[in-house]
């Protein structure tokens, strides 16, 4: 009776059980077994359940079980493999098995379990802990984003599937498996499962998008969708969405699937988020210090601006940054870099009365908008060459007064963050600390050009033919220095020395300045003396430059032949080289009374036969170039009448 029972609670199972002789061949199975992998009962009996069933890369595996059950190693084994169904496909089988007695023979007697959603399910836990384990070390934003759609697909086979983030106002979404695109969904909109989903911070799943009244058509028509927000500490960053073409497409396992994703998503896209602005943070500092670094020592103001609005769009690749200044009742442009550069020149204006830039001005206050086109304050101007989203203006003080606007614009929505309003904040103040510095450079400059020019006129005065002299050596010292490439302030610092290179004349006695022809050599030494006596009075007087030594060795010459010291070759400054040619040059090509100003070519071929010996051949060289290719002249001085004066030599 009980064995009745027993073959018929066996029979009637959904689990499949079997016996095999020692080869393996099937003595019994029930039904359950032979309906798992297709077959009917009669077409698996007296088969090998090996070679029929179990797939040829586990079937050594197996094998080796059965030996250890055979040698008595173990009283039953648990043997996991993949199994062959009648229609060629797969599925994972766990088969309980032991041995039995059958009088000189044994049996391997067993229960068979198909696992197969159990493997699945595993794998995709598997899969999960992977891109947890993977994403969790990503530092980049869309890369966090492109790995979890990866492994939605990859996990879940879903038709579709996009990551979407929070910019502001908006959805941007930065991730899908197939579509790369940039696509934008308004965050507040009537419609939008996604936009609701990260509105409510709670998973919204749509069975039938076709009776779904919220759901927005696009231009495939999936039938069923799932979306959960991706929120971290209270804060939703966005959302993972995906999408099925069949009605009720996701099972609750996919469903539990996705929120676990969902969640290292969220968590994987915070780090990245935060490491963004880490790095941000960091560039923002080297910025700051970069642009002190290379504007600490800018004078002109106009240099300043065009420094520091292409170091900012070097650094952070916005749409537009401008710098503005305040002139009367307008904001004038007076630098642009980024893209917008191409469609607005420096001089576009606008009123202050008008626009977030007056705004700005009138407020004395820093202002940012994370979407321009909802902004009270916001008038069309420069930038409507192309779409503007999100704009950051810092005002530019000296005191009280502000003086200029430092005007970032990006085509992201919401695009600046508090340090980068830090950032813009620390190099306004920067900006005005510089042209502070540049103002009282310029006004110090402007006093020292007019003392220059006092002093130049003292030697006028007593010497009057020779008034226009210096002036004269200085244009031409100051274009030899253009010629040459030098810096600017190596050009200013000859310019002046050539304005005040003949001071030293004012201890020349009278008698000598005004001697008709030529020196005797005893008055020589008085004129050669000049080149002291302008050193000691220029010495004391704080120029930017070294002037005082560059009239000190203007009479110098290359060969070591010149005065007052005899100096050769590099010992003499350039900037003294250059004047030496210059002075010489002008000399020859005015009148004196003793002879007529020689022709430009004579004075030119003149210069060339010193070339090496007396002269720095590089600043002969850009002497000659000046005057034969680019046609220098010295500047118009009004006709004087005529009267003694010094040699050539001066």
């Amino acid at each position: 009776m009980s064995r009745e029972i027993f073959r018929d609670m066996v029979e009637g199972s959904s689990v499949g059980f079997f016996a095999l002789d020692g080869e393996g061949v099937f003595v019994y199975l029930n039904r359950a077994l032979a309906e798992l992998f297709g077959y009917d009962v009669e077409e698996l009996q007296g088969k090998s359940a090996l070679e029929l069933l179990v797939h040829p890369h586990d079937r050594e595996a197996v094998k080796g079980e059965a030996k250890r059950l055979i040698r008595g190693e173990v009283p039953f084994s648990l043997v996991s493999f993949r199994g062959l169904k009648r229609d060629g496909t797969e599925l994972h089988g766990e088969a309980l098995l032991w041995t039995v007695k059958s009088g000189d023979a044994f049996l391997f007697v067993g229960n068979l379990l198909d696992v197969t959603e159990r493997v699945a399910a595993q794998r995709k836990l598997t899969m999960i802990r992977e891109l947890g384990r993977k994403a969790i070390l990503l530092r980049d934003i869309r890369e966090v984003a492109k790995a979890v759609v990866n492994a939605v697909h990859e996990v879940l086979g879903v038709a579709t599937c996009g990551v979407w983030a929070v910019r502001g106002n908006e959805l941007v979404r930065i991730a899908h498996v197939y579509d790369h695109g940039e696509v934008r969904l308004p965050l507040h909109g009537e419609k939008g499962i996604i936009a609701q989903a990260v509105r409510e911070k709670r998973p919204i799943y749509v069975p039938d998008t076709e009776k779904e009244p919220r759901y927005l058509w696009g231009k495939i028509a999936w039938r069923s969708e799932f979306c959960v927000p991706l929120v971290v500490r209270g804060e939703a960053l966005g959302a993972l969405n995906v999408e099925k073409e069949e009605v009720d497409g996701f099972s609750e396992t996919d469903r539990e699937l996705i929120e676990a994703l969902a969640t290292i998503a969220a968590i994987a896209l915070e780090n990245a988020i935060q490491f963004e602005r880490e790095r941000k943070m960091l560039e923002q500092l080297k910025l700051i210090n970069e642009v002190a670094l290379r504007t600490a020592a800018l004078q002109a103001p106009e240099d300043l601006y065009r420094e520091v609005v292409g170091l900012i769009a070097q650094r952070f690749g916005y749409h537009s940054v401008g710098l503005f200044t305040v002139e009367g009742e307008e904001v004038v442009l007076r630098a642009i870099a980024g893209e917008l550069a191409d469609f607005v020149r420096p001089g576009y204006r606008q009123p202050t009365t008008a626009g977030i830039l007056g705004h700005v001005v009138r407020t004395k206050r820093t202002y940012v908008t994370p979407d321009v086109t909802k902004d009270p304050y916001f008038v069309r101007g420069y930038e409507a060459e192309m779409r503007t989203l999100s704009e950051l203006c810092v005002p530019i003080k000296a005191g009280e007064q502000v003086i200029g606007v430092l005007d970032l614009q990006s085509r992201e929505p919401d695009a600046f963050s508090e340090a980068d309003v830090d950032a813009a904040e620390a190099i306004a103040r920067w900006i005005s600390v510089v042209l502070e510095n540049a103002k009282l450079y310029a006004q110090l400059k402007q006093a020292l050009e007019n003392t220059a020019v006092t002093l130049a006129g003292v030697v006028e005065i007593r010497d009057p033919y020779t008034a226009g002299h210096q002036r004269r050596v200085a244009a031409l010292s100051a274009a030899i220095a253009e010629e040459m490439g030098l810096p600017s302030e190596r050009k200013e610092a000859v310019r002046l020395a050539a304005l005040l290179h003949d001071l030293g004349k004012i201890a020349v006695p009278a008698e000598v300045l005004n001697k008709p022809g030529r020196l005797a050599e005893l008055e020589m030494r008085f004129v050669r003396k000049h080149p002291w006596a302008g050193f000691k009075v220029l010495k004391d007087i704080p120029f930017p430059y070294p002037v005082a030594d560059i009239v000190l060795q203007h009479h110098e010459r290359v060969d070591g032949s010149g005065y007052p010291r005899g100096l050769k070759g590099e010992e003499i400054m350039l900037e003294a080289r250059i004047l030496a040619v210059a002075d010489v040059v002008e000399a020859m090509c005015s009148h004196r009374p003793y002879r007529p100003p020689h022709r430009l070519e004579e004075v030119l071929s003149e210069l060339e036969r010193g070339k090496g010996s007396l002269y720095d051949p590089r600043v002969v060289e850009a002497c000659l170039r000046l005057f034969r290719e680019k046609g220098f002249r010295f500047p118009h001085e009004e006709k004087r009448p005529g009267r003694p004066g010094l040699p050539a030599e001066d």
